[in-house]
């Protein structure tokens, strides 16, 4: 098998897999998951419910691992097209009845989308692909309103710069690019040039390797960049201080 694509079922591997949100925003595993659990209730069991989801643009199911801010983290056979919201009910809804911030929809390459946007979505590729995401291997990352977008971003640059088989030149140059701007945006160092910088680094990378890992490193920059600037502009100002540490502050 091709170094190329081993580093591709890695990183499928990773997503799908049980993963929580540390305090700081980065990703850890998590341990309190009951991974292969069948959800089966009238959507799965009665076929006319299937066919309602199937004129939605996808037929059939889907394995769903859903990790991060939820209550039952864990691995969902569910039919595609089901709507987000039922998605996440499933899954025991927001952990601690926090807000829902944003949605990876499926794997950590696929671009976030944020919660306004993602609870008007129904699980199925087309209507994700049409959101500007992607279904992908349907590892869904929930994140609540305690996320900071930036040190996210970074703990994912990092695995794509760790995963980087370092055969194409704007992958292998380019992954460590944007995993060492972004630690130096949370050193406090960064500057507001810095962030038009990973954006176009990410670019670069985009369409120019032989295997997907590039474009799998380059969407998450774009997308968070693209969505929650603001969050990276904060914390350029703020010398590495995240908005949500301050927001929680203000909020005590």
């Amino acid at each position: 098998m091709r170094p190329q694509l081993i580093s591709i079922l890695v990183a499928n591997l990773l997503v799908a897999s049980p993963l929580a949100f540390a305090e700081d925003g980065d990703l850890q595993w998590s341990g309190s998951v009951t991974a292969g659990a069948r959800y089966v209730d009238d959507k799965v069991d009665d076929p006319s419910k299937l066919n309602e989801y199937r004129e939605l643009g996808s037929g059939g199911t889907g394995i769903f691992s859903v990790s991060g801010h939820v209550e039952k983290p864990g691995n969902y056979e569910l039919p595609l097209g089901l709507p987000f919201p039922e998605l996440l009910a499933v899954a025991g809804g927001m952990r601690g009845g926090r807000k829902l911030k944003a949605v990876i929809p499926g794997g950590s390459s696929c671009p976030v989308v944020p919660a306004e946007k993602m609870m008007t979505l129904t699980m199925d590729f087309d209507t994700v692909k049409a959101a500007g995401s992607g279904l992908g291997t349907c590892a869904t990352i929930v994140m609540d309103e305690t996320t900071c977008m930036v040190k996210t971003l970074r703990r994912l640059a990092r695995f794509y710069h760790a995963e980087s088989c370092g055969q194409c030149t704007p992958c292998r140059e380019g992954t460590g690019w944007l995993h060492r701007v972004l630690t130096r945006i949370i050193d406090g160092n960064g500057t507001k040039a810095d962030i038009d910088m990973l954006v176009d680094v990410a670019n670069k990378i985009e369409g120019h390797t032989i295997c997907a890992l590039g474009d799998a490193a380059a969407w998450p920059v774009q997308s968070f960049i693209k969505h929650f600037r603001h969050e990276f502009e904060y914390m350029v100002e703020h010398k590495g201080r995240s908005i949500v540490d301050d927001l929680e502050s203000q909020a005590a």
